[in-house]
């Protein structure tokens, strides 16, 4: 009798974390905070910074349970952190993790789990900001393709889910200066590799190419994957 009484007490306890959905409801800002070596503000030039709203209701959210963001068309989070917490007055009542897209999906994901808390309450909300910057393409993988017709230069809708719910803003992305007459040069770092990933365009000609040759030069001991080459 025992051991079938701790069974299901165990699956009793397993079965009580649950998914729920609708927690983020609201998009208040997509805001440009402008780095060093960039000149406009385009998608992919760090650091786009979204302003959600959330809230969580204890008569339908107990801790354990699960909820998720997805973000199309984000490439990664421009943050050393693994994870964001959702506060109000100083209690985290949700713990996210980020999960970065990169070239490997075509959009990156929060997965939040709820918290157990000292204090009562029947509804809390506040907001949270997520440091990000979105994927244009750049090689020819088929991530990089569908991400490259996100958006387009002028006025775009940027639209996040949380399970039905849809969060949306506008925001008006700039477009590249950097002439398509000439070379174009690009470059990111993917951070769960701990790679750089590069484009490199040639100029455009009135009757294409047949063939060329195209260098690289390494310093600090820094090594090409010529198996992750897309020409």
């Amino acid at each position: 009798m025992l051991p079938q009484f701790i069974l299901l007490f165990i699956s009793l306890t397993v079965s009580t974390a649950k998914t729920i959905t609708g927690v983020f409801n609201s998009f208040d800002s997509l805001t440009w905070t402008r780095s060093v070596e960039y000149v406009y503000k385009g998608p992919e030039t760090p650091t786009w910074n979204a302003v959600l709203g959330w809230s969580l209701n204890s008569t339908t959210a107990d801790p354990g349970d699960t909820f998720n963001l997805i973000l199309p068309c984000v490439f990664k989070f421009i943050t050393t952190q693994t994870s964001v917490d959702l506060t109000a007055d100083g209690v985290s009542y949700a713990t996210c993790d980020f999960n970065a897209g990169e070239e490997f999906t075509t959009f990156s994901s929060l997965s939040c789990t709820v918290n157990s808390v000292s204090v009562s309450y029947a509804r809390v909300s506040g907001t949270v900001k997520l440091p990000i910057t979105f994927n244009v393409g750049g090689t020819g993988s088929s991530v990089d393709l569908a991400d490259s017709k996100c958006f387009t230069a002028g006025k775009n809708t940027v639209t996040f889910t949380d399970g039905d719910t849809k969060i949306s803003t506008t925001v008006d992305f700039q477009a590249s200066p950097i002439s398509p007459s000439g070379y174009i040069t690009s470059a990111r770092i993917i951070p769960s590799l701990n790679k750089p990933s590069s484009l490199f365009v040639s100029p455009q000609c009135e009757n294409g190419y047949t063939s060329g040759i195209m260098g690289f030069v390494t310093s600090q001991g820094a090594t090409i994957d010529c198996s992750n080459i897309n020409i």
